[in-house]
């Protein structure tokens, strides 16, 4: 039908424009002068690159992405690896300890992620035996620790999945060649596993970049993430330039993240000569 063809793409074109009219403005408000941010007047001469370079010269403003990126990071690679073992254990033994790693790994996924942050912070404020008598309470590990919990449950899901869609008989077949358990997961499974666990990294580390629910009651004194620097920009009393290195803050992160979903999983393969 004609007329719905058009009506249709037409209706598809506005929903583009609503969407991207935002990011546009985002960019936009990165170029321009922290008065300019604030009045919301935007015009050519209050045209500057001075928030981009700020970013990259000054450590100030470059620190809180190089702990967020860290925090990210760990959090990332540990929430994948721990994911890895609890699901291949599920998924090779059907016994009850399977059954309480299964369930217990989903617990945060009843829980507020501030509920999380304070149990934490009331639990390890004094030295614990299963912590060697250490204190995490202001500590960068205990921030990296409720990354990782509070990603498990979603993490665990998607491994899990992807451990039940591989065919047994690779398995078996390396097995009746002589290789060991540990050979045949790292030669055999793992590689099939792998960009299922790079995609599943990536959704964690870009999530995790500008978390302020958890980092507001864990973090550091002298190790402020991103989101809450961007949170404090946000306040009333915050000056001109902290107002405006949130949008320069905003669209660098939307660039590392399209590169990290683009080299993950959305390249496209090319064909071997």
């Amino acid at each position: 039908n004609k007329s719905m063809n058009r009506l249709v793409h037409i209706i598809s074109y506005l929903l583009f424009l609503i969407y991207i009219f935002p990011i546009f403005m985002v960019i936009l408000f990165s170029f321009s002068e922290g008065h300019a941010v604030v009045s919301g007047k935007i015009s050519l001469e209050t045209f500057t690159v001075d928030n981009y370079a700020k970013l990259f010269t000054q450590m100030r403003s470059f620190k809180p992405y190089l702990v967020s990126l860290i925090y990210s990071g760990l959090a990332a690679v540990g929430v994948v690896v721990y994911s890895l073992i609890i699901a291949r254990l599920i998924h090779k033994k059907n016994n009850k300890l399977a059954k309480f790693y299964e369930y217990s790994s989903l617990i945060p996924w009843l829980l507020p992620a501030t509920l999380i942050a304070l149990g934490m912070m009331i639990t390890y404020d004094s030295p614990r035996p299963i912590l060697l008598g250490q204190v995490l309470i202001g500590s960068p590990i205990i921030m990296v620790l409720a990354y990782i919990i509070v990603k498990i449950p979603f993490s665990f899901r998607m491994l899990r999945a992807a451990f039940f869609s591989i065919d047994d008989s690779l398995e078996e077949a390396a097995k009746t060649m002589g290789a060991s358990t540990f050979y045949t997961f790292r030669k055999v499974i793992f590689p099939i596993l792998l960009p299922s666990a790079m995609a599943i990294g990536a959704i964690v580390f870009n999530s995790l970049l500008t978390d302020y629910d958890l980092s507001v009651f864990l973090y550091h004194p002298l190790l402020e993430p991103l989101g809450i620097v961007i949170m404090k920009s946000t306040d009333v009393e915050a000056d001109l330039n902290a107002k405006a290195m949130i949008y320069v803050y905003s669209v660098t992160l939307m660039i590392i993240s399209g590169i990290i979903v683009y080299y993950t999983y959305g390249r496209e393969k090319k064909a071997p000569r």
